[in-house]
């Protein structure tokens, strides 16, 4: 049975992740709170880090974004999300 509240979150937050900026809040492994400025729009991903071919889902279980402040691509666990909000759009 698919939980439908768990698929609009997801849903919901990669359209964000697809249209600007994202922060989320997440629990790393170890147990601290991590705030992550990241996308997954193109025209905020540098070329040279754009990736080749379709990379969008990390697992089943984690989700790769880029992450805007270092400049990397990195991915969190779904289930260790606290929270996102969007960035507004800025030209």
């Amino acid at each position: 049975m698919v939980n439908t509240a768990v698929t609009s979150f997801r849903d919901n937050f990669l359209q964000e992740l697809d249209r600007t900026e994202v922060i989320v809040e997440f629990t790393k492994k170890d147990g601290t709170l991590r705030k992550m400025r990241c996308t997954l729009a193109d025209y905020l991903i540098p070329l040279e880090k754009n990736p080749r071919g379709s990379q969008g889902a990390y697992s089943e279980a984690a989700q790769r974004v880029f992450d805007l402040d270092l400049n990397e691509w990195r991915a969190f666990r779904w289930d260790s999300v606290v929270k996102w909000t969007t960035l507004p759009i800025t030209y």
